[in-house]
């Protein structure tokens, strides 16, 4: 004789454990919930009117763990040269670190590669290289520890000297 009690009891666990599986798989998979956003502009001050700001606008690739973020970074050496800096790029992030050159496609030991290392509110900059081979005026470097100032996606390729985006000198 059949038992239907059990085999609906049966049945009822089966589902429940599928339901619950599922969700958890979800959750586990749910990638582009539990990645950062590293979008924001971020600000580093030196001596003698020395600064630095980088506006980073953080995209997640449908691949986990793929990330890119459009970047654009400015710098003025400061007194007495106040010497500059720029670059706008897309650099691919793995593990919150990236890495910036001017020439990628031309990899080799004597060029500028500046890294970037993200954090919840900061980011730390490491330039490899003299600041001609990254596209800088004279003793112009990137290094320190950038201070998130905004968290909002910012309008990327405005902060050339040439002011392409007619902004405000506030902004």
């Amino acid at each position: 004789m059949i038992n239907y009690k059990n085999i609906t009891l049966a049945l009822m666990l089966l589902i429940f454990s599928a339901c619950s599986e599922t969700k958890s798989f979800e959750t586990e998979n749910n990638w582009e919930q539990q990645r950062p956003d590293f979008s924001g502009t971020y600000s580093r001050s030196g001596k003698n009117g020395a600064e630095c700001t980088l506006k980073t606008d953080h995209n997640l690739l449908k691949v986990p763990f793929e990330e890119i973020d459009d970047i654009e970074l400015a710098c003025v050496r400061g007194a007495p040269s106040y010497n500059s800096g720029y670059a706008l790029d897309t650099i691919r992030i793995v593990e919150s670190i990236a890495v910036f050159s001017p020439d990628m496609s031309n990899i080799d030991s004597d060029k500028c590669y500046i890294v970037f290392e993200f954090g919840e509110t900061e980011v730390k900059v490491t330039q490899i290289g003299l600041s001609g081979e990254c596209g800088f005026g004279g003793s112009v470097y990137a290094d320190g520890t950038y201070k998130l100032v905004d968290h909002a996606k910012p309008t990327l390729g405005c902060m050339r000297m040439d002011n392409p985006c007619n902004l405000d000198a506030r902004n």
